[in-house]
């Protein structure tokens, strides 16, 4: 009789996947009951705009964040919207499962103190994978689309638990899938001791999901390019494929990436029965609607362009499929490299314009501070905001370096979270410090006003940062403006030209006073 090996036997990450599960209950984030019946019901054909908005408010966190949306610039109502049902008539159920999911996993993952560059990059994820499993099931007339967008938006749960529990181990994933994305799933069961989409798959069933989708979970995917006949092969081959694209085109590329996609390209052709080309315009146009509903759930934009490969051959269906995407999304932007552990938005020669991309692409220096300000009072969303003035002061005004950090009451900190200028990615995760430290940020953060500093090492008094660090910031004068609400601190604006100038004219801090000044006024507007 074949022996089993005990519990000690087993490699430390089988053991880690062991008790995870054995301790699901205790360990594993929860969706409310509301969240989980919303899905069901957007996913029901049958189901009333007024059978959702019942649902929807009886919590109140969620009705404040649906009819926020409702009333948003994005949908242009000509009367307030006050009641949930109103709202998810006017947006719609593919926009409120989003911002149902969305909303429930980034709260549960600030609770559980991870890293949120981790958490949104996969959420942007799952939010590409859904719009295409969309996108496909129209092509293919499947019977009930939003049982699609659901599970396709669900199906990478346990890359969720990976982020919450054991980033490590999401990390050396996300490598294997980079370099060797067809050997994946054998490397995968080596690394964790089983297939990750069982873990989700006991995820789903602690949430008390629909059971479809621990159907899906547990069942081995395969890719074949015979024609999906039937409903049941149709939802296992979209939502598999749709996961499988959304993350090869989202993770930093790689040759190795760029032949599976060539063979995803022509597999789900042949299987959805539609030639390339129209899986290409089917596939651009997903991401279209996932990046307009990226601004509706608050995920910067820059986390939804792909990173195609410079070694791709030009006319390839690869290089064409992310030429498509690029053209789609963001006309004439070139592609942003994101790290996979933090929030690294472009360099100097990739400036970004992604979000809000209109609100920057006019702005003259001459006139910047006046069109700040009246584009300013036109927003209703901080992180709409924040980009604007941030990406301003580093095109429009000149400056070589800009950083925005903002206060995580979550886990007490304050961290880089945009960035503009050469080589920014690279410094952006040194600004991170606990708020409890007497650290130069946190007593920067806690300036009345905007200021001109001789250089962050010299006001670095008590040494917290590190030599290396201080080094490759250098010494040259730097602009700081704290952000405020009325009541605290939640951020703070950095400004220079760079690790080795030493001047900062006087017009220069007279502009930057202006945009933060501006950018407090517009907050406490925001707040009232």
């Amino acid at each position: 009789m074949m022996s089993h090996p005990s519990p000690t036997d087993r490699p430390p990450e089988t053991r880690l996947v062991a008790e995870l599960l054995r301790l699901a209950p205790d360990t594993l984030p929860i969706l409310r009951q509301s969240c989980i019946r919303v899905l069901d019901l957007t996913a029901d054909q049958r189901s009333s705009a007024s059978d959702v908005g019942a649902v929807i408010m009886r919590d109140q966190s969620l009705t404040a964040n649906i009819i926020k949306i409702a009333n948003s610039a994005a949908y242009h109502t000509r009367f307030p919207v006050k009641t949930p049902t109103q709202a998810v008539t006017i947006i719609g159920f593919d926009v409120i499962r989003s911002v149902v999911v969305t909303a429930q996993l980034v709260e549960q993952a600030q609770a559980y103190g991870a890293d949120m560059a981790n958490v949104t990059r996969l959420l942007a994820r799952s939010l590409v994978a859904a719009t295409l499993a969309s996108e496909w099931g129209d092509r293919l007339h499947y019977p009930e689309n939003g049982f699609l967008f659901t599970n396709a938006m669900l199906f990478t749960l346990g890359d969720l638990v990976l982020a919450l529990c054991r980033p490590d181990l999401l990390a050396n994933l996300e490598d294997i899938r980079i370099h060797n994305p067809k050997g994946a799933p054998t490397l995968e069961r080596e690394l964790l001791g089983r297939p990750l989409r069982l873990i989700g798959a006991a995820i789903a069933k602690h949430w008390h999901l629909p059971d479809h989708l621990v159907y899906l979970l547990e069942r081995t995917p395969m890719l074949s390019p015979q024609r999906l006949e039937t409903p049941q092969s149709q939802l296992e081959g979209i939502v598999y494929a749709a996961n499988e694209l959304a993350r090869c085109l989202l993770l930093p590329a790689s040759p190795q990436q760029a032949a599976y996609i060539e063979t995803l390209i022509v597999t789900l052709a042949a299987a959805f029965d539609i030639s390339r080309s129209q899986l290409i315009a089917s596939a651009a146009n997903a991401f279209r609607k996932a990046k307009e509903f990226s601004l509706l759930v608050n995920i910067p934009q820059w986390y939804f362009l792909p990173r195609p490969s410079t070694l791709a051959v030009t006319n390839s269906l690869y290089a064409q499929l992310t030429h498509a995407i690029l053209e789609t999304i963001s006309p004439n932007q070139e592609p942003v490299a994101t790290s996979l552990q933090t929030l690294t938005p472009p360099t100097d020669r990739q400036r970004l314009s992604i979000t809000e991309t209109s609100l920057i692409e006019s702005l003259p220096s001459a006139s910047f501070l006046l069109d700040f300000t009246l584009k300013s009072l036109e927003l209703h969303d901080p992180n709409a905001l924040f980009t604007l003035a941030a990406e301003g002061l580093h095109r429009a005004c000149g400056f070589s370096r800009v950083v925005l950090l903002l206060v995580v009451p979550s886990s007490g900190s304050l961290e880089a979270r945009i960035g503009y200028g050469a080589n920014i990615e690279s410094l952006l995760p040194g600004l991170h410090c606990r708020l409890t430290n007497d650290h130069v940020l946190v007593r920067l953060l806690h300036q009345k006003q905007p200021a001109k500093i001789t250089s962050l090492s010299a006001e670095d008094h008590g040494k917290t940062l590190p030599v290396d660090y201080r080094v490759a910031w250098g010494n040259g004068p730097c602009l700081v403006g704290p952000l405020r609400t009325p009541s605290r601190p939640i951020g703070l604006l950095l400004a220079d030209h760079g690790p080795d100038t030493h001047h900062i004219a006087d017009a220069e801090l007279a502009t930057f006073t202006l945009i933060v000044t501006q950018l407090n006024a517009t907050l406490l507007q925001l707040a009232q």
